[in-house]
């Protein structure tokens, strides 16, 4: 199932939210195959903040979505909150997907997108 433009729009707006919060320095956006109720560790690291911005996807909506992201929050225009806010070593690069090398089935619907700050 396709994610919808409508969601895309939906949680841009939650991580503009989330940007507007004093003392934020800067997030970035992941993709994992851990399920929600059992994230933590590598994503997380020097973050002191998590939010799944979507959960119960299939690998391929999860890896669509957090590139669509991705690319909204960095490649439209360097004056917008989401490309300021967007953790500087990483807002001025090309997406690369990556699962990780995970070994979940890619139809399970158990893919999410996250976003971390600080």
């Amino acid at each position: 199932m396709a994610i919808r433009e409508r969601t895309v729009e939906r949680i841009l707006g939650v991580m503009k939210s989330i940007c507007t919060i004093r003392g934020m320095e800067y997030f970035y956006i992941g993709y994992s195959s851990v399920p929600a109720n059992r994230r933590g560790g590598p994503a997380r690291e020097g973050f002191q903040f998590m939010v799944v911005l979507a959960d119960r996807l299939s690998k391929g909506d999860a890896l669509d979505l957090e590139k669509r992201l991705f690319c909204a929050a960095t490649q439209t225009g360097k004056k917008k909150l989401l490309y300021k806010k967007y953790h500087p070593d990483k807002r001025d690069k090309r997406y690369y997907p990556s699962d990780g090398g995970n070994k979940i089935p890619a139809n399970k619907l158990v893919h999410s997108v996250y976003m971390v700050w600080c």
